[in-house]
């Protein structure tokens, strides 16, 4: 659609009644930005499938069938997220003080405040807070899927970890250091079929 008066178009999609309480909204709409027609009908495509997955994992949640999430499942879909986000950010890193600075505060919100800067983290020491558990459940309902507790607990842990290693990457490209990307490779690659997050 396109408001009148406005160059920018938008995708929607009304969300079915019975889903509405789940995903707290009638509808999704999302600006496409003022792009000619087949770059719209490209990208309106891709926020629709979008839209499509977050109202399958809703319905899953309706119906009470919620998946248990794979640790391979889990790492793939972190490494999306890892690569996007870096991606996203890499080209121009900025200083390393802000990027160190946010890591260690990362750090202090979601592992314990005990846990050494240079120790490696772990699930033990790991603190699943509200937004950790949101983001973790974001990720997971941007594919489609609907995830229990227990996948949502582990999806949260890795992605906490994933974050700290992209500030620890970005840290080294905003010093300079352009080498290999030590972390990238830890990632499980391959083990769904499910499209990547967005960089968020």
């Amino acid at each position: 659609t396109r408001r009148s008066g406005s160059r920018n178009r938008y995708a929607r999609k009304v969300v079915p009644a019975e889903l509405r309480a789940i995903l707290g909204r009638t509808e999704f709409k999302r600006s496409l930005g003022a792009v000619p027609p087949a770059d719209a009908k490209r990208l309106n495509a891709e926020a629709v499938a979008e839209f499509e997955a977050e109202i399958a994992a809703a319905r899953q949640k309706l119906h009470g069938t919620l998946r248990h999430l794979t640790d391979r499942e889990i790492s793939a879909a972190c490494g999306d997220w890892y690569r996007a986000r870096l991606a996203a950010h890499e080209g121009t890193p900025g200083g390393p003080e802000g990027w160190q600075l946010a890591k260690e505060t990362l750090m202090d919100a979601s592992f314990a405040s005990d846990t050494d800067d240079h120790a490696p983290v772990s699930a033990a020491t790991f603190h699943p807070t509200a937004p950790a558990l949101h983001r973790a459940a974001a990720l997971w309902s941007r594919r489609g899927v609907a995830a229990d507790p227990d996948s949502l607990h582990r999806t949260a842990f890795q992605l906490a970890v994933a974050d700290i290693q992209f500030h620890e990457t970005m840290t080294r490209r905003a010093g300079g250091d352009w080498g290999p990307d030590d972390h990238v490779g830890r990632f499980a690659v391959g083990a769904t079929t499910m499209p990547p997050p967005s960089a968020s």
